[in-house]
């Protein structure tokens, strides 16, 4: 059984806060606390990139496509899918729609739309996430 991980951005202090599932009084004291001060939390995927860093939801990765006037980059959100339970890949442009429509923005066969799993995550790189860089996924 694998480990329930988080981590909540504090905007003041512009940065993170890691801990593992309440387990103990003073895990729950710091998840009301959380709460209280509005800090939006992520939980971890489980999976790691192709460096070994951990994903978590809203991580942000780049995917470079090669083109014969030059190279795009695609960018793909990490993002919880509550109508499917599971961790999914979202497209810049899918994620947004997404935030507005839920899964019924899903259109059958979308490029960049994918469940998460081992295999790919490790040939992919992380750059960024939500809380630090919004700019990424801007259109």
């Amino acid at each position: 059984m694998r480990e329930f991980k988080f981590r909540a951005w504090d905007k003041r202090k512009k940065k993170f806060f890691l801990w593992s599932a309440p387990t103990q009084l003073y895990d729950l004291v710091y998840w009301s606390m959380v709460g209280t001060m509005k800090m939006p939390f992520d939980q971890s995927t489980g999976l790691k990139d192709r460096d070994g860093n951990e994903i978590y939801e809203n991580d942000i990765f780049r995917e470079t496509i090669e083109h014969d006037d030059g190279d795009s980059n695609l960018y793909a959100i990490c993002v919880w899918i509550k109508e499917h339970a599971a961790f999914a890949m979202l497209g810049a442009g899918e994620y947004l729609a997404y935030q507005n429509e839920g899964a019924a923005s899903f259109e059958p066969g979308m490029r960049y739309t994918y469940l998460m799993d081992e295999v790919d995550c490790k040939n992919r790189k992380r750059v960024g996430n939500l809380h630090q860089n919004p700019e990424l996924i801007e259109p």
